[in-house]
């Protein structure tokens, strides 16, 4: 995702529990970014399982404090 046109910095996480899981990508980037070319992006580099099911655009990564992890 992140080597995607327009995107600034991307994270993928799974959500969901047992039968119900999906792996859903989170992004940013500027205000053009199309979330289809970046999906299309993606299934053109990845295996499908590492396709993710939904991709999300942020406004900025929300980071733990000093460690910069992703929140979950």
């Amino acid at each position: 995702m992140q080597s995607a046109p327009g995107v600034t910095n991307a994270t993928a996480m799974v959500r969901g529990e047992n039968d119900n899981r999906m792996l859903i990508g989170y992004l940013t980037g500027n205000e053009d970014l199309d979330i289809d070319a970046v999906r299309q992006h993606c299934q053109e580099q990845l295996p499908g399982y590492m396709v993710p099911s939904r991709f999300i655009k942020l406004e900025n990564m929300p980071l733990n404090q000093p460690q910069g992890n992703l929140k979950e």
